[in-house]
């Protein structure tokens, strides 16, 4: 059974564009290569303009300390 970590951020609304590309350009493929990580997925909020939560699956709880 996989473990869902979800961090919730926001950004200022003009620069959610901005904070989207970061997050596909750099932390994403960061996140993807850790041992355990299954998927991580970047959300955002239709009700709240500048709001995203990074969802990610992980292995195991071992694997998201390291």
């Amino acid at each position: 059974m996989s473990i869902v970590r979800m961090i919730v951020t926001t950004v200022p609304p003009d620069m959610g564009s901005r904070a989207e590309r970061n997050w596909k350009e750099k932390c994403a493929p960061l996140m993807i290569k850790r041992p355990g990580c299954l998927s991580e997925r970047l959300l955002r909020s239709k009700d709240n303009p500048g709001e995203y939560i990074s969802y990610a699956e992980w292995d195991n709880q071992e694997s998201i300390r390291a």
